[in-house]
């Protein structure tokens, strides 16, 4: 006779590393993002248990520049809430004193899944505060783009490379525990709701890969799309398309910047707050290329 049975068991935390990892050269200026480079290969130093580790070190700017490096981690959405791309944890560095430069060790970095809970953990070795910020991609590689500045007075699209990620949260906060002299364990629970938001992201993402594989000029340079087929008349049945394959509704806005002349095509509601923005070109009937943006809200 059986008199009682337990049948709780201990679930084991479940650890997933990052997919890939780069130490990537951002060059920025009056807020306007000029190349993006990936400078190393990062992902066996901070998936491997031995002793290697990936330094990123600060660069001090002038004051109208904005250069950094920073480590990109790239952990599989696919293994956390079943989405197809990657949740990007991107790491700066900066120094609390203006005189001294800030570096940052990263020996190792994983996901943490328990208790239906997800967590960063990262072992440090920092001199400087960390600036970390949360993103969702569905690419894990550097896109060619032309890209206009109107925020920086430039209205010619200038060549750039850039990596394609759209921002869940920036301005994340570690808990610090130190391991010794030299080594820090840096952790954060990542909130529920920045898992959530990346459904919406990845929506939007669906959206603009159907938009730039409809538009896309002879170029093939992404989001450089054929002026002429940038109409409601055109994108009307990809928003369609997606509402009757997959019930995803929008609110879209593209804005087209020729020299400070604005021209606008809408989509839905006139007024929302984009989950999206990204920049765009289009190339007119003349050959010449404009710059503009798209905005773009997922509706719940």
């Amino acid at each position: 006779m059986i008199l009682g049975c337990n049948n709780t068991f201990a679930v084991k935390p479940v650890d997933i590393y990052p997919q890939k990892a780069f130490t990537v050269l951002t060059e920025e200026s009056w807020g306007c993002i000029s190349n993006q480079r990936i400078v190393s290969d990062a992902t066996d130093k901070v998936t491997s248990k031995d002793t290697s580790s990936v330094r990123v070190d600060e660069i001090k700017n002038s004051e109208d520049r904005e250069n950094r490096n920073e480590l990109y981690l790239y952990f599989p959405a696919q293994k956390i809430n079943g989405l197809p791309g990657y949740f990007i944890l991107r790491l700066g560095i900066k120094h609390q004193n203006p005189e001294q430069q800030g570096y940052l060790l990263v020996d190792q970095a994983k996901l943490i899944v328990k208790d239906n809970k997800h967590f960063i953990e990262v072992r440090a070795s920092v001199d400087g505060l960390v600036n970390a910020a949360m993103f969702y991609s569905r690419y894990d590689h550097i896109q060619k783009g032309l890209f206009s500045c109107p925020e920086a007075d430039v209205f010619e699209p200038f060549k750039t490379n850039f990596i394609r990620m759209h921002e869940i949260r920036h301005g994340l906060k570690f808990e610090s525990r130190a391991e010794d002299t030299q080594w820090k364990s840096l952790s954060m629970e990542i909130p529920p709701a920045l898992l959530a938001q990346a459904i919406s992201l990845d929506a939007c993402e669906e959206l603009l890969d159907r938009l730039d594989k409809e538009f896309s000029s002879p170029e093939h340079i992404m989001f450089l799309w054929d002026k002429a087929m940038v109409t409601t008349k055109k994108i009307d049945p990809i928003v369609n398309a997606l509402k009757q394959e997959k019930d995803l509704s929008y609110d879209l806005l593209i804005k087209i910047n020729d020299k400070g002349k604005l021209e606008e095509i809408n989509i839905g509601q006139q007024l929302f707050v984009p989950q999206v923005k990204q920049k765009i070109s289009v190339k007119k009937n003349s050959g010449q290329i404009v710059g503009g943006e798209i905005w773009i809200n997922r509706r719940q």
